[in-house]
Formats: C-alpha cells, structure tokens, sequence
C-alpha cells in the first residue's frame, strides 16, 4: 500500500502532540464536567505545550 511520506509525517506530529496532552491527568480523566472548561483546559495544555516543545 503506497502512502504519502509528507501526510505520514504530518500525522505523526499530530499524534505526537495528542499524546503529550494526555500527560495531563486532568486531561485524560476528564475532570471538569462542563465542556468550556474542558475546552479551556485543552487550550492551556496546548499553549504549555507549545511553549515548551
């Protein structure tokens, strides 16, 4: 089966970045009930993340 290198590596970072997000207990146990503050918790993690990597 062919695949495109560029998407694979594309997808690769995008997995990457999932799974450092779920380092985050918060994050992967779900804690907060409501979907805004779940969703501002992602967007936290995602900005820590960003800075750091």
């Amino acid at each position: 089966m062919a695949f495109h290198r560029g998407y694979y590596r594309m997808r690769h970072k995008v997995e990457d970045f999932f799974c450092r997000l779920k380092r985050y207990r918060r994050l992967s146990t779900r804690y907060e009930k409501l979907a805004i503050t779940f969703l501002a918790f992602v967007q936290l993690a995602a900005v820590v993340d960003w800075l750091i990597y």
